[in-house]
């Protein structure tokens, strides 16, 4: 099961509603940092993000009714965190051909170490909370506008779902997965 998962998390593609300083969608896929040719605005190079979700606990299917709760309580959750100046929350789905999960992405000032570290802290606790194998961890690359690392981290999973990808932006996917829309709640 694992070893699926490791797979299906790091070829997973992402999107960012509600960026500071950016109008749409940001959509990242995986690739090398060669293929990257739009820039990321200066929210996301300035910052240090986490991805969090509440659906399918540690990979298995939930109804929706009960993956409606427990996003539903994520909300609740994620508006309760302290951010302080240089923090933001946006909403953010991963999906693919035939999957497509909500949550958000936190982010944090990159150069703030003790951030950084509290931040993921965070994440990492919500994501025990909503029983997930893992989160994901996004860095800017040093030198490049067009490229991040994205980590997958291990939560609830073993370290063998763990992978490193870099991800440049792409405009968006052919897929109905790939639809933006923003739960109203």
């Amino acid at each position: 099961m694992e070893s699926a998962l490791h797979a299906a998390w790091a070829a997973s593609y992402d999107a960012w509603m509600g960026v500071p300083g950016h109008a749409g969608v940001i959509y990242n896929r995986p690739g090398a940092p060669s293929e990257g040719a739009m820039e990321y605005p200066d929210s996301v190079l300035a910052s240090h993000l986490f991805a969090i979700m509440a659906w399918n606990p540690m990979g298995l299917r939930a109804s929706d009714d009960d993956n409606d709760r427990t996003h539903k309580a994520l909300i609740t959750d994620i508006r309760s965190l302290p951010l302080a100046p240089g923090f933001w929350v946006a909403p953010f789905f991963g999906f693919s051909e035939n999957w497509r999960e909500p949550g958000f992405v936190v982010a944090c000032p990159v150069e703030d170490t003790g951030a950084v570290a509290s931040t993921r802290e965070a994440v990492l606790a919500l994501a025990a909370k909503y029983q997930q194998g893992a989160i994901y961890e996004y860095t800017p690359v040093p030198q490049q506008r067009h490229v991040l690392l994205r980590k997958t981290v291990h939560c609830l999973s073993s370290p063998d779902v763990d992978a490193d990808v870099f991800l440049v932006q792409t405009s968006r996917p052919d897929t109905p997965m790939a639809e933006p829309h923003v739960d109203p709640n």
